[in-house]
């Protein structure tokens, strides 16, 4: 622009900004910054300050960041929002909780951006502390509140907490669709099959996202034949299935090939899906599992991609369940072609050659 003759406007500098903080494009992001403080106008605009923090702050330069925060002459919550988000990302929750201890008055993005912190880190107990801070200072939870604190209860898991959160929100809440299927999840993943269904079956509406959740949450609790029955009514319901609820139901009869094989060859047909990467290493892990593994083996050469080192390595751990040296050495041999700095399979090899004696 400038060669052009043409003076940058504050929505180029924006979004230039903006483009810099989400490529971490640090050096061309540090020109942008020159050039704004060559302008008094544009130096002291609050949503360019706020677009330098938050450059700053995604590219992973905490310093820079905060020094323009507190250079700042009127700083807004929008920018401190930013430097505490920055913080979270980077996992200096005593940073961002001092700055959050600053404010007068934090907004709903001030009060995720701390839950989200302490979830990511697994101190449920407190985010679950700061939801309850947050009711007691009259800010209203919102979707993103509730689905950062539903998924790190799934994941960890923490029922406990996950109960205690669903029991402080409005009812109904989890007829909202995203709620409802992080919900089904948080559930299934710690067991409550009931309180999961339940959930399920109130929705007045339902995407692939809840289906699949339900269908997760019955083959993680080892019910594959729950999950394939859903799996059918899910398409007679008019909801076609995505890849990811293909690949749960593909992996949900553990020991169980027929299934799951018959799933697999008339994926395309019956569902317009074509068999990705996992898929495939799902059935070379179904096919092992059950002794097949010369079966596994013609299937990874088989597959219209090049094979990655989970199909491998799901081999070699079946070779050495069953004590299959030749094969074992075959799919040793081509994990270290993709990876010679990978020992395991020299590990899973010795196993081998001592059963030998």
């Amino acid at each position: 622009m400038d060669i052009e003759g043409t003076t940058p406007t504050k929505v180029a500098f924006l979004s230039v900004l903006e483009a810099c903080a989400a490529t971490g494009s640090v050096k061309e992001g540090r020109q942008i910054h020159a050039e704004v403080q060559s302008s008094l106008e544009l130096s002291r605009d609050a949503k360019i300050q706020t677009a330098i923090v938050n450059f700053y702050g995604k590219c992973g330069l905490l310093v820079e960041a905060r020094s323009m925060l507190d250079a700042a002459e009127d700083r807004c919550i929008v920018s401190t929002n930013a430097m505490i988000s920055a913080y979270v990302k980077h996992g200096q929750m005593d940073r961002a909780r001092e700055l959050f201890d600053s404010l007068e008055s934090p907004n709903v993005s001030t009060w995720n951006s701390m839950i989200k912190g302490y979830a990511q880190l697994g101190h449920i107990a407190t985010a679950v502390d700061f939801l309850k801070r947050m009711d007691l200072d009259g800010i209203q939870p919102n979707t993103m509140t509730l689905l950062t604190l539903f998924d790190a209860c799934a994941t960890i898991p923490a029922p406990a907490e996950g109960k205690l959160v669903h029991a402080s929100v409005d009812r109904g809440v989890d007829r909202d669709g995203p709620i409802a299927t992080a919900l089904v999840y948080m559930y299934g993943r710690s067991g409550g099959l009931d309180a999961a269904r339940a959930i399920f079956d109130r929705l007045p509406d339902r995407d692939v996202a809840p289906w699949t959740a339900m269908i997760a949450s019955y083959a993680h609790n080892g019910h594959g034949a729950a999950a394939l029955e859903l799996f059918q009514r899910m398409a007679l319901d008019g909801s076609p299935p995505n890849a990811v609820t293909f690949n749960t139901i593909l992996c949900a009869h553990a020991g169980l090939m027929d299934p799951s094989w018959d799933l697999f060859v008339s994926s395309a047909r019956d569902y317009s899906i074509r068999p990705a990467m996992e898929h495939y290493v799902c059935i070379v892990d179904l096919l092992a599992r059950v002794g097949r593994l010369s079966e596994a083996r013609d299937l990874i050469a088989r597959m219209p991609f090049h094979p990655d080192p989970v199909a491998w390595t799901a081999l070699l751990g079946a070779c050495k369940l069953q004590e299959e040296r030749d094969l074992g050495e075959f799919a040793a041999a081509m994990l270290v072609q993709l990876n010679s700095e990978n020992d395991s399979p020299y590990v899973v090899l010795s196993h081998l050659y001592s059963k030998d004696g």
